[in-house]
């Protein structure tokens, strides 16, 4: 009898070992069978082909189904549990959704698609303060070559698409790299062009690209530059980004000049006026920071003569209707300007009121008036 119950339990044990061993289950310490982000592959497939150039012969249809399929998968996923979603890195989730982009010229623009692609990246900007481009982003080299083919992608074939303009924009947050931000700004003025994403069209908090205050001139400059040659549309959230940062910016100049001592002034208003250095504080547009500036250099200029020269200067470089907005701006900031009631004491409105004359001399008196009445 022992002899028998020793026998079936060696049986169970073998036949116990043999079963574990010929299955396909595994441990859970041993690893994933498959990647964790296995859900996305059908799009990285897809970007894979069109980098690869294998596109040729794939039906249209079947590419709809597929990535239509694919997304409608990810978004159960991320809705149904959020907690299974969470372990994989949003800045991956935001890089494997941006590939549908890139997979082909005219994928996003299917409606069912588009509609898709839309929910599934507000899922991911749920998660914006974990975003970061500059980690290691499983499947790419390095994020700044995936940016550039967007900017390409999006200024070649997204017909001013909000999606993928706001796409465009995440990497854009004042938190991530600047490297991204000149890239946009100095290498593909065409995509900003393009851009019509409007605050109430952006998916992110606006705040996200406002907040620090930019201090990088280089990147300043191209901001002043595209507002100046009217490369940025003025409802989008790309004009917003670049007036905020250039105004507070000039603030801070004009601050500065005014703690300087009268001599100091005297000798910067003629390094200034020489080199057109007022073309990259004030170029921007007409805004109050131009104002401060103006204001803050203006007692300097003890004749006249001086006065009509450095205004029809700035008349020169900027236009006749500044004037008019640096008459109105001093009325605004006389009170917190100390130096807007220097300028008026001095009782020397020449310029100004030559410049107006010269604005509106074609419209009605009203405006010279006005002008008039103010100095």
């Amino acid at each position: 009898m022992k002899f028998w119950k020793c026998t079936l339990r060696f049986w169970v044990s073998k036949t116990t070992y043999l079963i574990f061993r010929l299955s396909c289950c595994i441990d859970i310490s041993v690893g994933n069978v498959i990647p964790i982000d296995w859900i996305y592959t059908p799009i990285l497939v897809l970007y894979s082909n069109q980098q690869q150039n294998k596109m040729d012969g794939i039906d249209e249809q079947q590419q709809i189904f597929t990535i239509r399929n694919c997304l409608r998968w990810i978004l159960i996923y991320e809705t149904c549990f959020p907690m299974l979603a969470s372990t994989i890195n949003p800045t991956d989730r935001f890089c494997r959704l941006a590939c549908v982009f890139l997979g082909s010229d005219s994928l996003f623009l299917t409606k069912e698609i588009h509609d898709l692609l839309e929910l599934c990246f507000k899922n991911v900007i749920k998660q914006e303060r974990e975003i970061n481009f500059d980690k290691k982003i499983e499947g790419l080299s390095n994020f700044q070559d995936f940016y550039t083919q967007l900017l390409e992608q999006y200024q070649g074939v997204s017909y001013g698409d909000t999606l993928f303009g706001n796409v465009i924009l995440v990497p854009l947050a004042q938190k991530q790299n600047i490297q991204y931000k000149k890239t946009l700004w100095s290498e593909y003025m065409g995509a900003v062009q393009i851009c019509n994403v409007t605050a109430e069209q952006c998916i992110c908090d606006i705040k996200l690209f406002l907040e620090p205050p930019e201090e990088d001139m280089s990147l300043l400059t191209c901001y002043r530059r595209a507002i100046v040659n009217n490369f940025v549309r003025k409802d989008s959230v790309l004009f917003t980004i670049a007036k905020h940062h250039v105004e507070i910016k000039s603030r801070k100049m004009a601050i500065g000049i005014f703690k300087l001592s009268h001599k100091q002034r005297q000798h910067l208003s003629v390094v200034f006026i020489t080199l057109n250095v007022l073309q990259i504080l004030l170029g921007f547009g007409m805004t109050s920071s131009s104002v401060y500036i103006l204001v803050a250099m203006a007692p300097v200029l003890h004749t006249e003569k001086a006065e009509i020269d450095f205004a029809f200067t700035v008349t020169g470089i900027y236009g006749t209707h500044v004037i008019f907005h640096w008459i109105i701006g001093i009325k605004m900031c006389r009170k917190s300007i100390k130096q807007a009631h220097k300028y008026k004491k001095y009782k020397r409105p020449t310029a100004a009121l030559v410049l107006c004359r010269y604005e509106y001399r074609n419209n009605s008196d009203n405006n010279i008036a006005l002008c008039e009445k103010e100095w």
